[in-house]
């Protein structure tokens, strides 16, 4: 899904690769389903998010619904399922992060080549591609973290780290800044070596700061800069849209008006925000630009309570479970690593929720896979504690 391979080799076009491995990992998903696998929390949220966006084409006055309803049950969910069943030991385990940071890096060489825009699909424009970089940011430095890991290995994902950082800065995303900064100030604050980190940090910034300038865009500086710009036109449409999200939500505040609706009812709805007048421009077919109220707008209260208790009780249990290891006495060397990916997993959300805030992206995979790795990452912590004792 995330390094579409066919947006760069387009002779892969014509074969339909996603849809096709979707239909393999469906195949395989049925002959190895079982049923307690729909009491995993990532696997129940997938089923009932998805659900909802499909029964909202009752409701709604566009078939968007009934794509993404079908596109959460049929895709997302056997992969969802597939990394839940092959993810169930320790080695697999490893492999599986590891093969996930080797995807990123095709991710970020694609970033570079496209002069900022991503591999397709849900990482398709600048904003995007910064989001989903930034929130795979702390799983790879905390990967290099793993007790034991070999020293090149811990090169070679510092590195990679490094070159994440400087393909969220390629992307020009003021969006994708934010999530870089949040996911370094979590990093940060939930650190050991606060004062070191920053110590290090700012002799960095003063030694390189001067170069990493001259690298930057032409023109990165003024766009970081308009963030706070009153005149700015994105951000002026954006707080137009999300008025009209408030005001399409206190109209449907249960179900909302169907998943991914909220573009074919602006028109009904922007001549009651403060800012219309009779010959305003038409917002038909615009998004939100925010996670949050493109929610509230189109799944209302319910769809809002399955996708935030997800996020809270995921997060928390992750947080959890890393503090009872590491409070622990002499635990497992592997059981250190796994606490530090939990750390890592918790922290991977600040970017999505921070940057989330400014750009459309309740419906991509993003959540679905910091939930399933999550949970796959706890199921392994569980194994690994049963063995011990």
């Amino acid at each position: 899904m995330y390094t579409r391979p066919q947006e760069i080799f387009t002779f892969l076009q014509p074969l339909r690769l996603p849809g096709i491995i979707a239909l393999l990992l469906t195949f395989w998903v049925i002959k190895n389903f079982d049923k307690n696998l729909l009491k995993m929390p990532s696997i129940s949220f997938v089923v009932k998010f998805g659900g909802l966006c499909l029964v909202s084409f009752l409701w709604s006055v566009h078939t968007i619904s009934i794509t993404i309803g079908i596109t959460w049950l049929l895709q997302y969910l056997p992969v969802a399922i597939a990394v839940t069943l092959l993810v169930r030991n320790l080695k697999k385990y490893k492999v599986f992060i590891s093969l996930w940071c080797i995807s990123h890096f095709f991710v970020f060489l694609i970033i570079f080549k496209n002069g900022g825009k991503g591999s397709g699909d849900f990482l398709a424009d600048e904003n995007d591609a910064a989001l989903g970089v930034a929130m795979v940011l702390p799983i790879i430095l905390y990967f290099s973290y793993w007790p034991n890991i070999t020293p090149k290995h811990k090169f070679l994902l510092k590195t990679l780290f490094l070159i994440a950082c400087v393909a969220i800065i390629a992307t020009r995303s003021r969006g994708g800044l934010l999530g870089l900064v949040s996911a370094a100030g979590m990093l940060w604050l939930f650190s050991k070596s606060k004062l070191k980190i920053l110590f290090t940090g700012s002799l960095l910034v003063l030694l390189a700061g001067s170069i990493l300038l001259s690298y930057l865009p032409e023109g990165y500086l003024e766009d970081v800069q308009g963030i706070s710009d009153p005149n700015d036109s994105t951000r002026s449409e954006r707080i137009e849209t999300w008025e009209i999200s408030w005001i399409m939500f206190k109209d449907n505040p249960i179900w909302g008006v169907g998943a991914g609706n909220f573009p074919w009812n602006v028109n009904s709805y922007q001549d009651q925000a403060s800012w219309w007048y009779p010959d305003a421009r038409s917002l038909h077919g615009r998004q939100t630009h925010s996670l949050y109220f493109q929610l509230l707008a189109d799944l209302a209260l319910v769809g809002m309570l399955i996708y935030i208790t997800f996020i809270i009780t995921t997060a928390s249990r992750l947080f959890k479970t890393q503090r009872s290891i590491f409070k622990s006495q002499n635990p497992d060397p592997n059981l250190i690593g796994l606490g530090l990916m939990c750390k890592a997993l918790y922290i991977s959300i600040f970017p999505f929720l921070v940057s989330g805030a400014f750009i459309s992206v309740g419906y991509y995979p993003h959540i679905v896979m910091w939930g399933t790795l999550s949970y796959a990452t706890l199921a392994t912590i569980e194994t690994i504690t049963k063995k011990c004792n």
